[in-house]
């Protein structure tokens, strides 16, 4: 099938001339395939790339049901039930393994359980999949000089004082 679809593809997006005048791909039929490739990945079935990669994406119906997880999860978190939003978030990590906001919520969760080794744990996570992220670096920060790891404490905090450096909570 895979390979079908590359020739259907190669053989639609290929420049030619129809009866010596315009350009196929400005006809009916490339026009529609254009913008069915633009709806595709609009909706999270294609990449940016190319559209054949291996690249898997998430399909966007399993999604609804990663938001619906994180929605409630946070709606337990603002209520105090940390426990149910932990166990939400989990179940949310395991449709979507790279999740930032998952692993961010779950580690402000922790924190609120005074779980500060499983906090900083799923900090580190969410640090790798977005390094800039500033209030994962501030928090992190606090998190390690909780549990004592002052060396790690100041590097996260220095991270944070470079990304941000009026961030008066770091420096102090």
């Amino acid at each position: 099938m895979r390979t079908r679809l590359g020739q259907l593809v190669t053989q639609l997006t290929r420049p030619r001339r129809k009866n010596g005048g315009e350009n196929w791909t400005r006809s009916g039929v490339g026009r529609a395939f254009e913008i069915a490739r633009i709806r595709c990945r609009r909706w999270g079935y294609a990449g940016d790339d190319d559209v054949l990669s291996d690249r898997r994406l998430a399909d966007p119906k399993d999604r609804i049901q990663v938001y619906e997880l994180v929605s409630d999860a946070l709606a337990d978190s603002q209520r105090g039930h940390y426990a149910e939003s932990i166990q939400k978030l989990q179940q949310a990590e395991k449709a979507e393994k790279d999740s930032l906001p998952v692993h961010y919520l779950l580690a402000l969760n922790y924190y609120r359980q005074s779980d500060f080794p499983a906090a900083v744990k799923e900090f580190k996570v969410a640090l790798k999949l977005s390094p800039g992220l500033l209030a994962g670096q501030l928090l992190s920060g606090s998190f390690l000089h909780e549990i004592g790891d002052w060396d790690q404490a100041i590097v996260a905090l220095r991270r944070t004082l470079e990304l941000d450096p009026t961030n008066f909570s770091a420096a102090l």
